[in-house]
């Protein structure tokens, strides 16, 4: 039998419950909701929730705020910390218990979390004889997108499990050994190799991009958009062509994009890095990071140059370990010489994370909202690679752009696209520019 274990934080789980202690809000729970139809049997789900519990060290993790902060995990079969909400609305006198059941899930997705006692809450409504509402909410100290998928696979497992009569038992070994060999690995050299890097790529640039932008809603909206399939097949083959990732592409078009429309020589944009583990995807305190990809546009050089820029980044930020983002910050403003204005936070992700599928025999479980990857960013821009027309999304801070102006960046973006997959050798400053944007 497994005992409770302790990890000390990795350098990302530092940098969030610094967050945490700061600001004590929803800012970041990651959150996976769906509607559920059919017959759900109670019991063999509250037996999948313990399995996956005691099979997943990150949904029974707690932070303990000792002279320096801990990571805590629980005994698997102790389910005391396992927070599970049920609500019945059927009866509840509401006109439309489904609606009652959305907000009453949407309050637990917005509710703050104590990570001292608990790594999240699972809430279910009942608003019909077989339809309810579910949600599965983690702070992100302990959570991300990969951890969730894992997670799902738990539920979907233990729930196959229950209904055959098996009992709730551990199946994974610890993942104290592979976490601590992945700490190993972050070396004093190798920090200061990273720390040489950002200084070389961030030193007196600051982490403002000053477009102007003075208002901040804290609500996010979204915009999707799609190229026509012969230009998505023209991207693809373009980027076969020069031997680079359909993201690599799309990084750059997205910072060309912003430096034109706002006439910036420089942009700084989030960029997400893996700190994984190779072939670890659901490594306990280890995420997808975003971090600053700061790009010269100089007008006059081409396209293919741009992407060459970014290619060059990608590869030597994945080569090394991922520092505090404080000491990066610090990096990026050491020197810096003019004074930042309003600075406009650009995040740029690889896929857009709809949703992780739940399959729960004989239940349809239909994604409602997906709560993972909502950065606090001003302008983010999102993509699926899977997708054959390169389907993408710009989120948005209400408060910071209108629908209009959101439809303007999608006009310029396929525009940009159409003319470099005609020639990638063409001047930045020789783009097509649509005319009368509302900027």
């Amino acid at each position: 039998m497994l005992t409770h274990r302790q990890f000390p934080l990795t350098q990302q789980q530092h940098e969030l419950w610094l967050s945490y202690l700061i600001d004590k809000s929803d800012r970041f729970n990651n959150f996976l909701s769906y509607e559920l139809q059919g017959d759900l049997d109670h019991d063999c789900f509250r037996r999948a929730l313990e399995f996956a519990y005691a099979n997943m060290e990150a949904s029974r993790s707690v932070i303990v705020d000792a002279s320096e902060p801990i990571q805590h995990v629980l005994p698997p079969m102790d389910f005391s910390r396992l927070r599970f909400a049920y609500r019945d609305l059927r009866d509840s006198g509401d006109q439309c218990p489904r609606d009652a059941a959305l907000a009453w899930i949407d309050q637990q997705n917005r509710q703050t979390l104590d990570i001292t006692a608990a790594a999240g809450v699972i809430a279910l409504a009942r608003y019909g004889a077989s339809a309810y509402v579910l949600t599965i909410v983690f702070h992100h100290i302990f959570m991300d997108a990969a951890t969730a998928r894992s997670c799902m696979a738990m539920i979907e497992q233990g729930y196959g499990r229950a209904l055959a009569g098996a009992p709730v038992e551990v199946m994974r070994d610890s993942d104290m050994q592979r976490y601590l060999d992945a700490c190993a690995r972050v070396t004093d050299e190798a920090r200061e190799d990273a720390r040489q890097l950002w200084r070389s790529h961030l030193h007196g640039r600051g982490l403002s991009t000053d477009l102007g932008v003075r208002r901040r809603s804290g609500q996010m909206e979204e915009f999707d958009f799609a190229f026509p399939t012969e230009l998505a097949a023209g991207v693809r083959q373009l980027c076969r062509t020069l031997r680079i990732t359909p993201f690599i592409f799309m990084s750059g078009l997205f910072a060309a994009m912003v430096a034109r429309l706002h006439s910036r020589d420089s942009v700084t944009v989030g960029y997400p890095v893996n700190v994984r583990p190779r072939g670890q995807p659901d490594l306990l305190g280890f995420y997808i990071s975003r971090f600053p990809m700061a790009l010269d546009i100089d007008s006059r050089t081409s396209f293919r140059h741009l992407l060459d820029v970014v290619r060059a980044y990608r590869k030597d930020i994945s080569r090394l370990p991922v520092l505090d983002f404080t000491e990066i910050r610090d990096i990026a403003l050491s020197g810096q010489t003019t004074e930042s204005g309003p600075d406009l936070n650009l995040m740029i992700g690889e896929t857009m994370i709809d949703a992780v599928p739940l399959r729960l025999s004989g239940v349809s479980a239909a994604p409602l909202q997906t709560g993972i990857g909502r950065g606090q960013h001003d302008l983010g821009y999102f993509y699926d690679p899977s997708s054959p027309v390169l389907e993408g999304r710009f989120q948005f801070d209400n408060g910071a752009f209108s629908g209009a102006q959101m439809h303007a960046m999608a006009q310029c973006m396929t525009a940009f696209a159409e003319c470099v997959v005609r020639d990638v050798d063409t001047a930045l400053d020789a783009l097509p520019y649509p005319l009368a944007l509302p900027f």
